[in-house]
């Protein structure tokens, strides 16, 4: 789910028909194992679905935990029954710390983007503050993605910090508010600050269209309910271990073992 935006209006009453902003996963099976002294895998079998519908999606989701903290996280997912068909998109959430508030990226950048709105955002490292990723619509709605990131860190003013790496890219948007408060809100001023950091990492957004008064979405920039697969690799770090370009090769080389 995403905070709905003006484009997503023709569509939006299909996705809540469908209860596309109440999945909820049930987990149906779990193992773990361990891969010789230096790590350890968890794996789960799940199905992703609103809860009154038969359709959805059987996930398998693995991390695979080294001693070294490499968290390398595989999810794959195959549509059942008949999904909507369109999803808003696909990919991972989780809060953090709110003081891990010094944003760094190589991606496209600086402002937001999405599948077909970036190329006006050149490729770099880039610097920003979690405040400074929001972009402050009059009307609250889904903001502040950036495209095609390499890796993005999220450090507190310590340099404590957690560094994701998309394999080989991934989108991600970072913010003081949840998905429910930009949707509930009216107006950029009935947004709360939360005491932490929603960070979303995501496989794929879906396209922004023009629907409030051209055309929807195009098919190649729209997400379809097809079969995915994609893999991200976390990692903390410490204040003298806070070059990202090289703290990222070492997670690479590391994680081929484990393919």
């Amino acid at each position: 789910w995403r905070a709905p935006i003006d484009n997503d209006m023709y569509v939006l009453a299909d996705w809540r028909k469908a209860h596309l902003d109440r999945l909820t996963e049930r987990v149906d099976d779990f193992r773990w194992e361990r891969l010789g002294a230096d790590a350890v895998r968890l794996a789960w079998s799940s199905r992703i679905a609103p809860p009154v519908y038969d359709w959805g999606f059987r996930c398998e989701t693995t991390y695979t935990i080294t001693s070294s903290g490499l968290i390398i996280m595989d999810v794959k997912g195959d549509p059942i029954g008949t999904p909507p068909a369109m999803l808003p998109k696909i990919g991972l959430q989780m809060q953090v710390a709110g003081d891990m508030e010094h944003v760094r990226w190589y991606g496209r950048g600086p402002g937001e983007s999405y599948p077909d709105s970036l190329e006006a955002g050149r490729f770099g490292e880039y610097r920003s503050t979690v405040d400074g990723l929001f972009t402050p619509y009059i009307y609250p709605q889904e903001n502040g993605n950036r495209s095609d990131v390499r890796w993005i860190s999220l450090a507190d003013g310590a340099g404590l910090g957690l560094l994701a790496i998309g394999e080989p890219d991934l989108n991600f948007s970072a913010s003081r508010y949840t998905d429910q408060d930009v949707e509930s809100a009216a107006h950029a001023s009935d947004l709360v600050p939360r005491s932490f950091i929603t960070l979303n990492l995501d496989y794929r957004q879906n396209g922004l269209g023009s629907n409030s008064c051209g055309p929807a979405q195009s098919p190649e920039h729209s997400i379809k309910p097809e079969p995915f697969s994609f893999r991200i690799l976390l990692k903390a770090y410490a204040a003298e271990d806070t070059d990202p370009v090289r703290l990222s090769r070492r997670m690479r080389s590391e994680a081929e073992l484990y393919k």
